[in-house]
């Protein structure tokens, strides 16, 4: 599915399942894609070009790259067995969670690790120090790719945190107020 230039998308506000890729490409991402506090479901192994789209929710449910910086206001969801990876292949990617208002959760029941180059990096933020993006279950992949790099801002990660050793372990950048219940 693609948004294109002069296309609007106003989507349910119930569930808009996505089989495919789904590019955003609005002019005016504001006006031209309306998430009406439904769910974007990633039901097919592919790849979210946000543009700069803000959604509601997101349920990522198959093998899903997340590429272009995207605002999601109440839940990512990754399903069990699944992995979804925020990608940096095209350039750096800024995921914000939440409102100035309200928190938002990833919860993480699968694979959720990032894919990142030398000069693209992935930034994952709160909208808001004082209601940071709650993180739960599954720990991340935080060694996915040698030179994993995250860059991590307004986060309560109530998971216990394990990063590898050696030369491919994983970089993390506390941009903001971060909370970490255990870290080894």
């Amino acid at each position: 599915l693609t948004i294109a230039a002069n296309g609007t998308l106003s989507a349910p506000r119930g569930i808009l399942n996505i089989d495919g890729e789904f590019d955003i490409n609005c002019t005016t991402v504001a006006d031209q894609f309306i998430h009406n506090n439904g769910t974007c479901a990633m039901t097919g192994a592919a790849d979210l070009d946000a543009g700069g789209a803000t959604f509601y929710k997101v349920s990522c449910e198959a093998a899903n790259n997340l590429r272009e910086t995207a605002t999601i206001e109440n839940n990512l969801t990754i399903a069990a067995s699944q992995t979804t990876k925020f990608n940096c292949s095209q350039g750096s990617v800024t995921y914000t969670f939440g409102t100035s208002s309200a928190a938002a959760t990833i919860v993480n029941s699968g694979t959720l690790k990032v894919d990142n180059t030398s000069t693209n990096k992935p930034t994952i933020q709160g909208a808001s120090s004082l209601y940071p993006v709650v993180c739960t279950g599954t720990d991340w992949d935080w060694n996915a790719v040698t030179g994993a790099e995250w860059r991590l801002s307004n986060i309560d990660y109530q998971i216990a945190l394990v990063t590898g050793t050696g030369s491919g372990a994983a970089k993390i950048l506390l941009q903001g107020d971060c909370e970490f219940d255990a870290v080894t």
